[in-house]
């Protein structure tokens, strides 16, 4: 429901984005589970300081800019942190052997839905309309994001031959789709997959041997080279007389967000939800992609998740980032035995694909399964900082 309503709704309906179709789904799993609410005082300070800085941040941008969005989206936060905690104390209960069978029944279904798009296009509720739809999703990126909860953290806790099955039909679906994000994500997957079975020296010795194959791929498929060659060539962009390419010009608008837009306010940044107000600083990608397209594209979301949290937030968002990067690094480096904490913990280590390379804002499925990881790894004792 968490994963296919927010975008049935956002299609079906014509939302301008998840917010209704998650706000939905987070009111649904609130009222099924609320007669069992309970929770420490310790995390309760830590929604409160969490909900706190977001209303700060929103009453700025009211006062100031007479801007209401800010204020507003603290209800489907409010929500989502509530009904993520809430369904983290249910799968808290059920034995890790469950919870696998969870996520791996999630995952094949995930996985015909994207195996049947090949094939097979859904002609109602607005789906026709999409150019290149994955039902229930509107795109192969969105599909990918989805799918992405569940790979790594299926190929840290399973065998060797469904960690074969899961890096096979991944990868196999970014290249027909195509998706440069599942690929990306399949990759990181197989970089976990190596590393569960290689020492560290071993698994660093084998890197440039991944990197090289994962070259081979960006820049001999042509949907992805059209993507990647930009990246690495920036003078093709900037000259009229090329191709251009929409998702390189708005994966460095990202980047450029960051830069221009960081230090507002003596560096908080431009506020909770003020990306793509009135208020943000625009570059020069932003008005290549107005030239091209007649508008710019991913204003609000800023490409990727760390984009507009470092551009609302300023140096707090920077700074979460970088714990963040510091923590995935260590996790990498020394991997988690018990199984059940492995596969929590491999839902917030994926979200590094949602953080920097494709994001759809806070209110999304994979910001709830990140959410529900914390508060998990939280009532199984293994959050330091929150206990």
């Amino acid at each position: 429901m968490i994963i296919i309503l927010p975008s049935f709704g956002f299609i079906c309906f014509q939302t301008t984005s998840l917010t209704l179709g998650l706000t939905l789904a987070c009111l649904i799993i609130i009222v099924i589970n609320v007669a069992n609410f309970k929770c420490k005082m310790s995390l309760i300070l830590f929604i409160l300081a969490l909900l706190s800085i977001t209303i700060s941040y929103g009453l700025i941008s009211f006062f100031k800019f007479g801007y209401t969005k800010s204020i507003l989206s603290v209800i489907p936060l409010t929500l989502m942190v509530l009904s993520a905690y809430l369904m983290s104390v249910e799968m808290n209960k059920i034995g890790f052997a469950s919870t696998k069978f969870i996520f791996l029944t999630i995952f094949n279904i995930l996985l015909i839905f994207g195996w049947l798009s090949i094939f097979y296009r859904f002609p109602y509720c607005n789906y026709h309309l999409l150019v290149k739809p994955v039902f229930p999703f509107s795109e192969p990126s969105h599909f990918a994001l989805a799918l992405n909860i569940f790979i790594l953290p299926i190929v840290l806790i399973s065998g060797f031959k469904t960690s074969l099955y899961v890096l096979f039909n991944s990868f196999l679906l970014s290249l027909l789709l195509p998706s440069l994000t599942l690929l990306f994500s399949s990759a990181l997957a197989f970089l976990f997959f190596v590393r569960k079975y290689l020492s560290t020296g071993q698994t660093f010795l084998s890197l440039p041997l991944i990197f090289y194959i994962l070259s081979l791929l960006l820049f001999n498929i042509p949907h992805y080279k059209e993507r990647i060659s930009p990246l690495f060539d920036l003078i093709n962009i900037y000259d009229v007389d090329n191709t251009f390419n929409l998702s390189a010009i708005v994966y460095l608008q990202g980047w450029e967000f960051i830069l221009l837009n960081m230090n507002k306010n003596y560096g908080l940044g431009l506020g909770f939800q003020m990306l793509g107000s009135s208020e943000t600083e625009l570059g020069y990608y932003s008005y290549i992609l107005e030239k091209i397209s007649l508008k710019i594209p991913n204003l609000e979301n800023g490409s990727f998740i760390a984009s507009k949290l470092i551009s609302e937030f300023g140096i707090i968002g920077l700074l979460l980032t970088v714990y963040y990067i510091i923590w995935f690094i260590k996790f990498f480096l020394f991997l988690e035995k018990n199984p059940k904490i492995l596969l929590y913990k491999g839902i917030i280590a994926g979200f590094v694909i949602d953080l920097f390379i494709r994001g759809l804002g806070y209110f999304n499925p994979q910001v709830f399964f990140f959410l529900l990881a914390i508060f998990v790894l939280y009532l199984s004792k293994r959050i330091k900082f929150l206990v």
